[in-house]
C-alpha cells in the first residue's frame, strides 16, 4: 500500500466523528455509515418531517441519504 493511501485512511479514521476539514468520497462513505448507526439514538423518530430534514443536512452521499430515509423515516 502506498504511503499516501495509508495517510488518507488514517485521516478518515481520525476524522470520522468530527469531519475535520476532510471531504473525500471515501470519507463521505465512512461518515454516512457511522451516522446510520447513530440516528435512532439522538432523534425523535415520530417527527418524520424533522428527521427527514436532518438526514438531508447531515448525510453526505445520496446513497447514505436514501438508506437513512428508508431505515428511519419510512
Amino acid at each position: 500500500m502506498r504511503e499516501e493511501s495509508i495517510d488518507h485512511v488514517c485521516s478518515i479514521v481520525r476524522s470520522h466523528h468530527s469531519a475535520d476539514d476532510l471531504d473525500t468520497p471515501e470519507f463521505r462513505i465512512v461518515w454516512d455509515a457511522d451516522r446510520l448507526e447513530e440516528v435512532p439514538e439522538g432523534f425523535d423518530r415520530q417527527d418524520k418531517d424533522r428527521l427527514s430534514a436532518i438526514i438531508d443536512k447531515v448525510f453526505r452521499t445520496e446513497t447514505g441519504k436514501q438508506l437513512a430515509h428508508k431505515r428511519f423515516v419510512e
